[in-house]
């Protein structure tokens, strides 16, 4: 399972790495393009640990803590 699409409204492009089976999601990072072609980047800052039982779940803050740059 992965997260649901947290897309940004103005994003042409979105590139998600995570990895869903792992507790340890602290080195998770996306990135979009919008449409003028400015980039984005996100990256999970300090630990994000999922308890094994929530690991299928998709919710967005099961996988970033860290929201995109306005």
């Amino acid at each position: 399972m992965f997260a649901r699409l947290d897309m940004p409204a103005q994003a042409t492009v979105l590139f998600e790495s995570a990895s869903p089976d792992d507790p340890d999601r602290s080195s998770g990072w996306r990135f979009y393009l919008d449409q003028s072609g400015c980039y984005y980047l996100a990256r999970n800052h300090g630990g994000l640990f999922i308890d094994s039982a929530r690991l299928d779940g998709d919710d967005p803050a099961l996988y970033w803590n860290e929201p995109f740059p306005t």
